[in-house]
């Protein structure tokens, strides 16, 4: 059984496809740690507004790159922890590695989203959850570090609150999970009622993929994240094993 890292991602947005990270906090069983990331390009005044982080304070800071390795090689020994991280900090990870000629492998990793466990239960932000929770003020709310530890302490009370701290892994992954299951990081594309990948928005909702491939083709020219298109191209364009050689290959 993995040990359960939690993490905190702030960026220079909300769209996992196109905004870059500028700091990442982690707090796990022999890990914890801060990293200020120059994310390249301008932050814009709304993400500043938001977690107070300016284009000088990571001026001199290195690009996500220069730790990607190492970050990775944190993440991939841990069960992960976060508030929200499902629709945001796990995705636009896995898109900063890949730029960085990484591919995050999931599949042995379980997720544990303590945000979607107290929307399940409660229906409230991270501020709502620690006062609840935790019987305290989140005064230093969007600071990724003050964030992860008030991440970590809602955890373990939501986990005594509701009868869960003895549960196993899988349990508690599908407690603070969505009931949708996603084929995508992003949940793009969901596996449908008749277990067929089907797309999860706009005008296609609840289509299959294979029942309308041009849509699918139309979203790997827009800007959707790496990992939607790598499953979009997966379904569309399947490898197919050879076939084996019937009589007529022979040479002889």
């Amino acid at each position: 059984m993995k040990p359960i890292l939690c993490f905190d991602i702030e960026a220079t947005g909300t769209d996992p496809a196109t905004d870059r990270i500028v700091q990442l906090a982690i707090r796990g069983d022999g890990a914890v740690g801060t990293w200020l990331f120059n994310p390249g390009r301008p932050i814009p005044p709304g993400a500043t507004e938001i977690h107070k982080i300016t284009d000088a304070m990571v001026a001199e800071c290195p690009k996500f790159d220069y730790h990607a390795s190492d970050i990775h090689e944190i993440f991939k020994r841990y069960d992960l922890l976060g508030f929200n991280l499902s629709n945001f900090d796990v995705p636009i990870l896995w898109e900063e590695f890949y730029r960085c000629g990484i591919e995050w492998d999931l599949s042995d990793t379980k997720i544990f989203d303590a945000g979607t466990l107290f929307k399940r239960r409660e229906e409230r932000t991270l501020a709502a959850a620690v006062q609840f929770y935790c019987g305290r003020e989140h005064t230093d709310a969007h600071d990724a570090g003050s964030d992860v530890v008030a991440t970590w302490d809602v955890w373990r009370a939501q986990l005594d609150k509701y009868g869960l701290a003895k549960a196993d892994r899988d349990t508690l992954a599908k407690e603070s999970a969505y009931d949708e299951v996603r084929v995508d990081l992003a949940g793009k594309i969901i596996v449908g009622k008749d277990g067929r990948p089907t797309y999860n928005i706009g005008k296609v909702k609840g289509t299959a993929v294979e029942d309308d491939r041009g849509f699918g083709y139309w979203m790997l020219d827009k800007d959707f994240s790496q990992n939607t298109k790598m499953h979009l191209i997966q379904i569309l364009e399947p490898v197919c094993p050879p076939s084996p050689p019937s009589d007529s290959d022979e040479p002889f």
